[in-house]
């Protein structure tokens, strides 16, 4: 097991007839619950978004189902579970400028 969520599920697939974990988003599928707020101010957002991997969120059309929550010049960091993470821009079209990307020591 690698991770508190993979305990639950094992603990409750005992526990409970019929349990079945909920299925996880595919790794490339954006989700809304993953993208939050961590500033605000003058109409400038900056938001954090936990992702499966960058490369996903360096994709084209990615960020599209939050169009309407983010601006062109609003600053994103991402990061992984991993300890990956890039800052980055949100340019006019929807798609994000990478300024930044480490990713972590193996």
């Amino acid at each position: 097991m690698n991770s508190t969520s993979d305990l639950y599920d094992s603990i409750a697939r005992r526990a409970i007839p019929g349990y079945a974990p909920a299925p996880q988003p595919a790794p490339a599928d954006f989700t809304l619950r993953n993208l939050s707020t961590l500033a605000y101010a003058h109409g400038f957002t900056h938001w954090h978004y936990r992702a499966y991997d960058l490369t996903s969120v360096r994709s084209p059309g990615y960020f599209a189902p939050a169009a309407d929550l983010v601006k062109p010049g609003d600053m994103l960091t991402a990061t992984t579970s991993g300890g990956d993470a890039l800052q980055a821009v949100f340019a006019a079209d929807g798609s994000v400028r990478v300024m930044m990307a480490t990713e972590a020591a193996p």
